[in-house]
């Protein structure tokens, strides 16, 4: 049996686009990351993430949210850690992100292997911790942490741990970031221009589009 592990999520424009790159770049030269945003790595918001035996029935899923979620607009919010690790830029959770959100958990984790006890559910391979009691059963139950509890973002970069790691400073890092790079781009407004379904590479990165849907 194949298993294609695969994400669904909106691409940013080119001016957010460019400022998740920048704020990747300055992120890692304090700090090892587990990849880097750029020309080979997409910056993207996640709908849902998760295993798959049919890439097809996917990308037909995400055509009819597309489809059915049009006109939808995101504002930046702010820089958090998560997870401990995991550096987020947030968008502010309205109710049209989150409704497309729920939408696309509702037409994808049917397909997912991880509602089908895949022997090896993408929510096993992560190690996460601090994580909070929703995102915990949201993980166990489909193999992604906000797939029942949405929390719309753009992920900066994983810092890595196998260096000496203090959560508090790595904290004080982001605090930092947001007030050199973020306060020009914190309240941004977009619209959701497009919808992408992509391969999802180590700790959720897109490096691989398979498709992109416009929303417009």
């Amino acid at each position: 049996m194949a298993e294609y592990k695969l994400g669904v999520g909106l691409l940013p424009d080119e001016i957010l686009r460019t400022a998740t790159i920048e704020l990747a770049k300055t992120l890692r030269t304090k700090h090892n990351t587990s990849y880097e945003l750029g020309n080979e790595t997409y910056p993207h918001l996640t709908l849902f993430q998760g295993k798959f035996e049919n890439q097809e029935q996917v990308i037909s899923a995400a055509e009819q949210l597309a489809e059915t979620h049009r006109g939808i607009s995101l504002t930046v919010g702010n820089l958090e850690l998560w997870a401990e690790t995991f550096v987020f830029l947030n968008a502010i959770p309205g109710q049209a992100i989150l409704n497309l959100h729920y939408a696309a958990g509702d037409a994808l984790r049917p397909l997912a292997l991880t509602a089908k006890n895949s022997i090896a559910p993408i929510g096993i391979e992560q190690k996460l911790a601090g994580i909070t009691d929703a995102e915990a059963v949201s993980l166990q139950r489909t193999g992604y942490p906000f797939a029942l509890a949405p929390k719309p973002h753009w992920t900066i970069g994983r810092i890595s741990r196998n260096a000496p790691f203090y959560p508090e400073e790595v904290d004080e890092l982001v605090h930092g970031l947001l007030g050199r790079q973020g306060s020009n781009i914190r309240g941004y407004n977009l619209a959701a221009e497009k919808l992408i379904v992509y391969e999802a590479g180590i700790d959720g990165s897109c490096t691989n589009i398979l498709k992109t849907i416009p929303m417009l």
